[in-house]
């Protein structure tokens, strides 16, 4: 007896002070070109990684066509749950990024858009940056925004990175909104 219960309080401890891991190889989004490569790990007392789900193309394509995957999104109240959700809660799971790359290439049909908007996504990265990213290092951290003049719309996104969330944060997470649910 003591035994189990010795092994139910270590699982539960290495629930709690663990990490869910987000390796994003390759993600690449185009007008043309869609390409994911995803791994999700849980990191067992934030050391021993354990492999949750590897996603890739064919993976989204199979899960975007799946019924019982489509009915339990349908049951689900998205927006309940979205006016529940504020910033100042997501700022609450303490989202850790060892690594980040972007790059941004994009155009608007007007030019005067373009040109608008290229500060404000700069604005936005460098807000999540400030949140997010605690020792600054140039090899692990990179952006870049590439305006385009087309006239046109035309999108090409680059993105790599590596996102760690404490499980803590996401329990308290999940019981506040449940809480503001109600």
């Amino acid at each position: 007896m003591k035994l189990v219960f010795l092994i139910f309080f270590i699982l539960i401890l290495g629930v709690v002070f663990s990490k869910i891991k987000i390796n994003i190889n390759d993600l690449t989004y185009s007008n043309n070109e869609k390409n994911i490569e995803i791994k999700i790990f849980i990191m067992l007392f934030s050391i021993i990684p354990i492999t949750l789900i590897k996603l890739n193309n064919d993976k989204i394509k199979f899960l975007r066509s799946n019924t019982k995957i489509k009915n339990i999104i349908e049951k689900f109240d998205i927006k309940k749950a979205r006016n529940s959700i504020k910033l100042k809660d997501l700022k609450n799971l303490k989202i850790e990024v060892p690594k980040l790359k972007l790059y941004l290439e994009y155009s608007c049909k007007n030019v005067l858009a373009t040109t608008y908007i290229t500060p404000l996504i700069c604005t936005v990265i460098n807000y999540f940056y400030y949140i997010c990213i605690k020792d600054f290092n140039k090899e692990k951290y990179s952006y870049k925004v590439n305006p385009m003049y087309l006239k046109k719309r035309y999108l090409y996104i680059k993105f790599e990175s590596i996102i760690e969330i404490r499980m803590w944060n996401i329990i308290n997470m999940i019981f506040l909104i449940r809480r503001k649910m109600k």
